[in-house]
């Protein structure tokens, strides 16, 4: 992922708060650190730079609160204080802006031609990151096997190609690089489930 932005917020028990990097290889970097949170005053902080981080990354947010009479900002110190919207109550939320770090949007859709057996031959591209191997198919259409449909390529542009008869029908689908790393279609807006399945309806009668 590429990473633009982030926004701390808490709300006026707040005192300080940071965002940290958990990487793969087992290393931390601290990405964002508040020391003195102001409710009334939250910025979105907007990196120089943006960042990439690696797939694996667990980005780890913490914040401190004080609900003492000497903040002067407290409400009221003796209430039990539970996350809620409004202001006497509290939250603890991280906001940050990402983009994927390899997507190519401009591939668009499966296209589907139909055949003379009354289906579709549907061809299915993918341009992979540079040094990518091997890239799959897998969907409803053969039970998200993700070796059992390999993709023809990589051309000189490094887009990989399938074409799968189908009938009519909607199905869901990702493509899985190297065997192991499931992707949504970036080129297919259309997607469903809590795992952003992509999702193609092949037109004709079922």
């Amino acid at each position: 992922m590429i990473l633009y932005s982030i926004l701390p917020h808490m709300h006026v028990r707040g005192k300080a708060i940071y965002f940290e990097a958990r990487y793969p290889d087992g290393k931390h970097e601290v990405l964002l650190h508040v020391p003195r949170y102001e409710f009334e005053w939250q910025n979105v902080y907007v990196l120089a730079e943006p960042k990439r981080l690696p797939e694996g990354t667990v980005v780890f947010c913490r914040g401190r609160y004080d609900n003492s009479a000497e903040n002067l900002s407290n409400p009221d110190p003796k209430a039990t204080v539970t996350w809620g919207e409004q202001t006497k109550d509290e939250m603890l939320v991280g906001y940050f802006e990402v983009a994927l770090a390899e997507q190519d949007l401009s591939l668009g859709e499966p296209q589907a031609k139909a055949t003379a057996d009354g289906r579709s031959d549907v061809t299915f591209r993918y341009r992979a990151p540079m040094g990518t191997q091997a890239v799959y198919l897998a969907g409803t259409f053969n039970e998200w096997n993700p070796t059992a449909l390999k993709l023809d390529g990589p051309d000189a542009s490094g887009t990989f190609s399938v074409h799968l008869p189908l009938s009519a029908g909607t199905y869901e689908y990702k493509f899985v690089l190297e065997g192991k790393h499931w992707r949504h279609d970036p080129g297919n807006r259309r997607q469903a489930g809590g795992f952003n399945n992509s999702v193609l309806t092949v037109p004709g009668k079922p």
